[in-house]
C-alpha cells in the first residue's frame, strides 16, 4: 500500500460515521497489508480496531493466557448442545451483510 494510500484510509477511517464503518475501512487496509505479506502492521491494525469495542488483546499472548481462555471457551460452550441452537438469537446485521459481500461457494 503506497504511503499516500495509506494515509488516504487513515483519513476516511476517521470520518467514518459510526464504529461499524470504521472498523470496515481498517479491514479493508488489513486485507492489503497481509496480501503484502506486512503481517505485523496487519496485527497491529487488527488489534486497534478491536480496542473501541472493548477488547484489548495483547499480540502476543503468554501460554497461561492462553490457556486461561480455552478454559473460559470450553466452559461457556460444553454444556451447549445442537438442540440449543435454534434458541439462539437471530445473526445480527453486520454478520448477514458480510456473507453478501461473497459469492456463495461452488
Amino acid at each position: 500500500m503506497p504511503i499516500s494510500t495509506v494515509r488516504q484510509a487513515n483519513r476516511i477511517s476517521e470520518r467514518a460515521a459510526s464504529r461499524l464503518d470504521r472498523t470496515e475501512v481498517l479491514r479493508l487496509k488489513m486485507s492489503v497489508q497481509v496480501l503484502k505479506n506486512d503481517l505485523p502492521a496487519a496485527l497491529a491494525e487488527g488489534l486497534a480496531a478491536l480496542r473501541p469495542f472493548g477488547l484489548d488483546l495483547p499480540a502476543f499472548p503468554d501460554e497461561a493466557m492462553v490457556d486461561a481462555q480455552i478454559r473460559a471457551t470450553m466452559d461457556l460452550v460444553r454444556e451447549k448442545t445442537l438442540e440449543a441452537l435454534p434458541a439462539l438469537p437471530p445473526a445480527q446485521r453486520a454478520a448477514a451483510d458480510r456473507r453478501s459481500r461473497w459469492p456463495a461457494p461452488r
